[in-house]
């Protein structure tokens, strides 16, 4: 299987060279005067070359940017004294060996030229006016090239700061130094030019080793052996992209638990959607320090972010322990919980109440789905939802030439992920007991479902609405939104905290609510729903799995005991196909 990169969001081809830009965050325009965009260009044609580069500079402009909030400034406070110093060596060697050069062709001189008298002239005034400066300890004079030495190096350091004070002394002392050795050279002595300082002691990147690779490539190794047709595969990309940019690019032996915990944490301050935030300018970074009403739910970090993260250090774990250094054996999602302030339950869908029943199955919407046969999928939909509470996509994913059947006299819904279906679904149910066996509800059988599905049979259909087409591997993908988007048009959409009505999860709530009105039921409603159940009946709600799977005759005997009180309107006929 071929490896996919993570590449650089907003990465481009421009000719045949590789290119990206970022918007300035609107919280830090006022420190970039008329630059709205900070822009890149690789100069390599090779996407993967590219990349690197790219995610070099990605890391330095956020480096500067998070350096801004944290300081008011863009520019740095403080190098490393070994970075002086070498700043200082390379001003030192570069000077030195100009006039190595200048020495050895012989200063250019011919008769009657006084070139070389000058020079020594200009070296004594400025090594007196060097000294003199150290006298009265101002090393200013060597503000010019500390400013030059800088940009070349690409190290934004603040004129002024201590730092600053410190690299003009240095230079202040490497430019005696070049001057003594320039005189010492015109009397005829000899002085070594020294070799330039190592270009690694200006580079913030730390030295790539024989053993782990960079987090951007284990993220690529990882992802081009996964299955790219698991459902998982959709949750491991995002997730690691994300961490590699929260983390920038770097070793993986040098990636720390703590990082791995601040991560989670950070998690919880962003916003649902920080996808859509990101392209209007923002980076993830700046989002977390942003107040949003709304941050991710607890569901999303631990099922999404905390489920695909663990294989991958597992994977690294296991990849690189004994490289020299070794991938972190010890890194670990266990114990990370969610510190933000969502709750487990404010998305829970409530029942629908017998209002809303009625307008939902009795209003002129349903009518008008009702009477256009071309409407008929939004006819049934609603109503299999409301007497099976099945999973919008059990439903949709129902093949009727072998899902949908007469059993022991009795037709029923077999939801499963075993048989058949359409070439563009991946067929799946959520745990052990949503295999099951449903009869059809009494209600369903008198509206004339079964009519319904063998002209969908007859017609060789392996969707029981293929007028939605899948999304993304799932035959339910166009018909929840649908769904949903119908719930807020006829005003049925609630948004309450802990009992909101969203989709078609309400179904499900609603018949189970309805279930614990009758006290006479001879078995728990989980027996038709799929919830996972105990040998003794309780829901998973419930502890355990349900032992065995109760006789259609007894399912039956549950649904026939569920009424709801509303009158959907019969769909108009349609002639069996052939006819």
């Amino acid at each position: 299987m071929s490896e996919k990169m993570a590449y650089p969001s907003g990465m481009e081809k421009h000719g045949n060279r590789w290119r990206i830009k970022k918007r300035t965050p609107r919280g830090l325009q006022a420190h970039y005067p008329g630059q709205l965009w900070h822009r890149f260009s690789t100069d390599e044609p090779h996407k993967k070359a590219a990349a690197a580069l790219i995610r070099r500079w990605e890391a330095d402009l956020e480096e500067e940017f998070q350096r801004i909030r944290d300081t008011g400034s863009r520019h740095l406070q403080e190098l490393p004294p070994e970075q002086i110093q070498a700043l200082a060596a390379a001003h030192r060697a570069d000077c030195l060996r100009i006039h190595e050069d200048i020495t050895e062709q012989g200063f250019g001189v011919f008769e009657g030229s006084t070139f070389k008298a000058d020079f020594e002239e200009s070296a004594r005034r400025r090594l007196e006016e060097l000294r003199n400066a150290g006298a009265s300890s101002d090393y200013s004079l060597m503000g010019g090239y500390a400013a030059l030495l800088l940009r070349r190096h690409k190290l934004p350091l603040a004129e002024g700061s201590p730092s600053w004070l410190k690299l003009c002394r240095a230079l202040w002392m490497a430019e005696r130094e070049i001057m003594e050795a320039a005189l010492t050279r015109g009397a005829g002595g000899w002085v070594d030019t020294p070799a330039p300082p190592s270009a690694a002691l200006f580079s913030k990147e730390t030295p790539a080793t024989p053993g782990v690779p960079l987090l951007s490539a284990l993220i690529t190794k990882f992802l081009g052996e996964q299955d790219t047709s698991a459902p998982m595969f959709k949750k491991y990309r995002p997730t690691l992209e994300l961490f590699l940019e929260y983390m920038t690019d770097r070793p993986g032996h040098a990636i720390k638990q703590r990082e791995i915990d601040d991560f989670f944490t950070f998690l919880c301050r962003l916003p649902p959607h920080w996808k859509k935030e990101q392209r209007q300018g923002l980076t993830v970074r700046e989002m977390a320090t942003r107040e949003w009403p709304k941050l991710m739910h607890r569901n999303t970090i631990l099922k999404t972010y905390k489920a695909a993260f663990r294989p991958f250090l597992a994977w690294c774990q296991r990849k690189y322990h004994d490289e020299t250094p070794p991938f972190p054996q010890g890194l670990t999602t266990d114990g990370i919980k969610y510190s933000g302030t969502r709750t487990e339950t404010e998305r829970k869908q409530r029942a629908l109440t017998h209002i809303e029943l009625q307008r939902l199955f009795n209003g002129p919407e349903f009518a008008a789905f009702a009477a256009d046969p071309s409407q008929e999928h939004r006819y049934w939909l609603p109503l299999i939802g409301l007497y099976t509470g099945a999973r919008v996509n059990e439903v949709c994913q129902l093949n009727p030439q072998c899902d949908i059947r007469e059993q022991d006299g009795i037709w029923c819904f077999h939801f499963t992920e075993d048989t058949e279906t359409d070439e563009r679904v991946d067929k799946s149910v959520k745990n052990a007991s949503s295999h099951r066996h449903v009869p059809i509800h009494p209600r369903l059988l008198a509206l004339g479902f079964v009519d319904y599905a063998k002209r969908m049979r007859a017609a060789g259909h392996v969707l029981l609405f293929p007028k939605w087409s899948p999304k993304a591997g799932k035959a339910s993908g166009k018909a929840r939104e649908w769904f949903s988007e119908w719930l807020a048009e006829i005003g049925l959409r609630d948004e309450t905290l802990g009992g909101c009505v969203l989709g078609f999860h309400c179904f499900r709530s609603t018949l189970m609510t309805a279930a614990q009105t009758i006290r006479a039921l001879p078995w728990p409603i989980e027996h038709i729903t799929g919830h996972e159940t105990t040998g003794n009946g309780e829901s998973r709600t419930s502890k355990g799995y349900k032992k065995r799977e109760l006789p259609l005759a007894e399912k039956a005997a549950i649904l026939e005991m569920i009424h709801f009180d509303i009158e959907p309107p019969m769909l108009r006929k349609v002639a069996p196909v052939g006819q």
